[in-house]
């Protein structure tokens, strides 16, 4: 499945709650940022206007998709789950 990272400018727990219950394979990278899966064909703005997040704007909030093309340091948890999403998404 496409990953998208969800990025906004400072924790917001409300914004977080609505994530997780829109998309449950999500994982939190830090208390500013969220990377989910969504369906293939899904948009960032589809995302978006899916949560009927009225703070969003306010909240700087931006999406992202990623691309295979990654690096960083993280918990081996995020990077296996995001490895897993790609192999997913192109084998599935």
């Amino acid at each position: 499945m496409p990953v998208y990272l969800v990025s906004f400018d400072g924790p917001r727990p409300k914004l977080c709650e609505a994530l997780k219950a829109a998309y449950p394979d999500h994982r939190v990278i830090h208390s500013y940022a969220m990377a989910i899966n969504a369906p293939r064909g899904v948009s960032a703005k589809d995302i978006l206007l899916n949560l009927e997040y009225p703070d969003a704007e306010k909240d700087s909030l931006v999406i992202f998709q990623v691309t295979a093309d990654y690096w960083g340091y993280s918990k081996k948890t995020f990077w296996d789950w995001l490895a897993a999403s790609f192999r997913s998404d192109t084998h599935g």
